[in-house]
């Protein structure tokens, strides 16, 4: 899958993202401040064009079988 933009929207401690390896297909908003949940949200969506958009916590766990499935996605379009 080549179409995609990944947005981080770090509410947290900038120190954070140092282990978060650069592409140019990230796009990191740091905060200053912790906006909470929605508001954090609003902040990704406000940088992003896409016609999909995927909102995840920093404990979310990729199948195995993630190919397969976004293979899935792309054919309902």
């Amino acid at each position: 899958m080549k179409d995609f933009r990944l947005i981080v929207v770090n509410n947290g401690d900038p120190e954070q993202m140092k282990y978060v390896e650069q592409s140019e297909r990230l796009v990191v908003l740091q905060q200053k401040e912790n906006l909470g949940w929605e508001k954090g949200l609003k902040a990704g969506l406000a940088h992003s064009y896409a016609p999909y958009v995927l909102f995840a916590n920093d404990d979310l766990v990729i199948p195995t079988n993630q190919k397969e499935v976004l293979d899935l996605i792309k054919k309902e379009r």
